[in-house]
């Protein structure tokens, strides 16, 4: 439902004077009911690469897979910002699509791993690379422009993808690791030093809340997340609704699986066994395990509540 009542991010910005703008390569805006959605969360721009404003040469050299590949659109957004003549704070949110599954599809002449590009994993490791050389399109762009010298820099992705570590190609089988584990990269120039946060675990919903904090905004909000500068140690909840939908809950170095169709429950030690091998509900069970398993199905109820507030608009109700 569209009309539900959010506080995102956009709005939460837009209150101290933010521009909040929304751009994609691929071509149709409505896909997957994204624009309704962007229009009623407080984006002012939402659009997709216009490729009429390419040139013939990138028409047909840098269009393939999904839509224009990430430099162009890297290209057509900063041309955009320059044609604003009052400079003001922004909220840009880029979503390229290159590496975005059509992993065969990398032109010949952009294949930097594996020229031939014959077995999957050669296809997966050459769209990825190349989805990296495309960044620096993108900080090329920034660093020539004065007005954005102070952007704090956000990299991450929607999800990851399989490449056989079980024998699997495809996101929509299970639940392992390798479905949703994706990078994060925040830069900051001359606010934040380089560091790498290790024995923790994060999620896309601790992002909203690191932005905050990065800000300096005490703003009431309805974030589920936490501040990822923080270091606390958090719950991820994830879901796979393919395959008889997987429920699971990350409390690092523990994870919890619960398969909605089958009722099968699976614990695993993420540091002790990465490759998630041993399923700790089928050994002799410790207090500590037992102890786990209750904690985690406690925790289980949290997907069906959000469910409910969602379906019954409960989750923000505006301030006066």
């Amino acid at each position: 439902n569209y009309k539900t009542n959010f506080n995102c991010l956009p709005e939460v910005l837009k209150k101290i004077g933010y521009e909040n703008r929304y751009y994609q390569s691929y071509g149709d805006l409505n896909f997957d009911n994204k624009l309704i959605f962007f229009k009623e969360n407080n984006f002012d721009v939402i659009e997709s690469v216009d490729i009429g404003q390419l040139t013939d040469k990138e028409r047909k050299n840098n269009i393939w897979g999904w839509g224009p590949q990430d430099d162009i659109l890297y290209k057509y957004i900063f041309k955009k910002l320059d044609q604003e003549k009052e400079k003001k704070p922004y909220f840009v949110f880029m979503q390229g699509v290159s590496s975005h599954m059509n992993f065969d599809q990398v032109p010949k002449n952009q294949r930097l791993l594996y020229p031939e590009n014959n077995t999957k994993k050669e296809k997966y490791s050459n769209a990825l690379r190349v989805t990296d050389k495309y960044l620096e399109t993108f900080f090329t762009e920034l660093n020539k422009r004065s007005y954005l010298k102070n952007s704090i820099i956000i990299i991450t992705g929607d999800h990851s993808f399989p490449v056989g570590e079980h024998g699997l190609y495809h996101s929509e089988r299970s639940f392992y690791n390798e479905f949703f584990k994706v990078p994060l990269l925040i830069i900051w120039n001359k606010h934040l030093k380089p560091e790498r946060i290790k024995n923790l675990s994060f999620s896309q919903i601790d992002i909203a809340p690191t932005i905050l904090d990065l800000l300096n905004l005490d703003i009431q909000n309805h974030f589920q997340g936490k501040s990822i500068l923080k270091k606390e140690k958090t719950l991820q909840y994830l879901v796979q609704p393919y395959s008889g939908k997987f429920l699971s809950i990350v409390d690092f170095p523990f994870k919890y699986v619960f398969h909605e169709k089958s009722r099968k429950e699976f614990l695993f030690n993420l540091v002790k066994d990465h490759k998630e091998s041993l399923n700790l509900k089928k050994i002799q069970m410790s207090d500590k395990i037992r102890e786990k398993l209750e904690f985690f199905r406690e925790k289980l109820g949290y997907f069906y509540a959000n469910d409910i507030l969602i379906e019954e608009n409960r989750i923000w109700k505006d301030q006066p």
